[in-house]
């Protein structure tokens, strides 16, 4: 075969596998799973649609313009046709794959850099230009299959009208896609709207990202800081320490350089973020009203699976009987929660007189005992999903459940151990600390007195 027989076979080629091709990317990214697995995919889809990427050049051949727009990554203006010829390649499966996005954690250092590379191959100084202008040749087709919303204010009108261009774009979306697909343009507002969402999902992520820094940078401290952090009582289990501080920085960077390519091609205001003060539960998730009630946007789901924002819980039953919390011993709430009831139901009226006093005794007893409060008693009727709420009051009592923190027994073992070393006995310490605290409260009810509360009304 000849140089000529080559190049005619060069020529075919891509024809005889674009459909395919394109049907394998399309069905790979509606099935495929939403985890760091769909890089493979998306790396084979990128290499596609960048072939000047993988053009060997002669020696010598290359020109200083052509340098140049390899230095800068310009897109030469020779691939246009091959732009033209799998426009789809770039818009269709490219509207396809972002909200895949919407359904991971872009705080992962994975999914952020398959979202990096994504709009860093799109925001290419002059592809953008390019797609534009091949879409450009729709708008005055006698026949159309687009939407009829396919003015965009962002697609700047064509300079010229390309007949033949037109219906080898026709025939191209019959071949792949087939009669009455509707195609939404690539600067249209349906994916201008998508990726305003998405911006909005990367500003989320960027938060959450602060508080892995944040939590990072709090890990770095002495050994003594270390050992009290083991029994402190914060619930920090909704941050992810899957990564370390490095990884976590890769992602603050790939996310925000994101966030700039992705305004710039779609000529988008950049999301301002504020990063220092942030509190990752100081909001809920994102809710639009609906007919039951507010429904999930797909921000709030994302907000929520990730535990960025979350719904605010209070507890309305017996607050003495709360779910033992991670963060408490188990076996230490249930035997404190005993003593708690059967000094109550021993002293609970003499603790009911001496808290409503106005006396020095009735400071006092402000000071040391568990504040009244009203709860309501949910009470399930029958086998149906029913229930009968009833208020009740919880007078004065005493509660000995913060005992059973592990910050607190952390503590208490750390000064007895302490005491131990300098040749003290442990009932020592703990009686010493016992006289401590009664004082603390007395100097305490003695200059911070608290006013009686009125008694608590059903």
């Amino acid at each position: 075969m000849g140089w000529k027989g080559i190049l005619q076979l060069y020529s075919i080629l891509p024809h005889m596998v674009q459909k395919k091709l394109y049907k394998f990317f399309r069905l790979c990214f509606d099935r495929w799973p939403c985890d760091s697995s769909l890089s493979f995919p998306l790396e084979m889809w990128l290499s596609y649609i960048q072939p000047w990427k993988y053009i060997s050049h002669r020696v010598g051949s290359l020109s200083v313009d052509s340098e140049k727009e390899n230095r800068d990554g310009f897109v030469n203006v020779k691939w246009k046709k091959f732009i033209s010829e799998n426009l789809c390649f770039y818009t269709v499966i490219f509207q396809q794959l972002l909200p895949k996005f919407f359904q991971v954690d872009l705080s992962s250092p994975e999914n952020a850099s398959m979202l990096f590379h994504l709009a860093k191959v799109f925001s290419k100084p002059n592809l953008g230009t390019v797609i534009s202008e091949v879409e450009s040749n729709f708008c005055k087709a006698p026949v159309c299959l687009l939407s009829p919303s396919f003015s965009s204010v962002n697609t700047p009108p064509p300079l010229m009208h390309n007949a033949s261009v037109c219906g080898s774009l026709r025939q191209q979306l019959m071949n792949l896609e087939g009669p009455g697909f509707d195609y939404k343009p690539f600067f249209g507002e349906y994916q201008t709207s998508q990726v305003h969402q998405l911006l909005q999902l990367i500003t989320q992520a960027r938060i959450a990202t602060a508080g892995l820094i944040k939590l990072h940078e709090a890990s770095r401290k002495g050994w003594f800081s270390q050992l009290i952090s083991c029994f402190n009582r914060s619930d920090t289990s909704f941050v992810s320490v899957e990564y370390n501080a490095v990884e976590t920085k890769k992602v603050e960077l790939y996310l925000e350089y994101t966030a700039i390519q992705l305004c710039e091609l779609f000529q988008l205001e950049i999301p301002s973020v504020s990063l220092r003060g942030t509190s990752l539960q100081e909001k809920t998730p994102d809710t639009v009203p609906g007919p039951n009630g507010p429904c999930l946007t797909p921000l709030g789901r994302y907000q929520l699976v990730n535990r960025i924002h979350k719904f605010p819980f209070h507890y309305q039953e017996n607050p003495d009987l709360q779910p033992i919390r991670n963060y408490e011993i188990t076996f230490l709430v249930r035997l404190l929660h005993q003593i708690s009831t059967a000094v109550n139901k021993n002293y609970g009226n003499k603790f009911n007189d001496f808290y409503y006093r106005e006396t020095f005794l009735g400071q006092l007893a402000r000071q040391l005992l568990t504040a009244p409060s009203i709860f309501y008693k949910i009470t399930k009727t029958g086998s149906v999903p029913s229930s009968f709420r009833e208020l009740q009051t919880l007078p004065p009592r005493v509660h000995l459940r913060y005992l059973a923190r592990r910050q607190t027994v952390g503590y208490l073992l750390c000064l007895i151990i302490l005491g131990y070393v300098c040749g003290y006995n442990p009932l020592k310490v703990v009686f010493f600390l016992a006289i401590l605290t009664a004082f603390y409260f007395v100097i305490k009810a003695f200059f911070y007195p608290m006013p009686p509360p009125p008694p608590p009304s059903l």
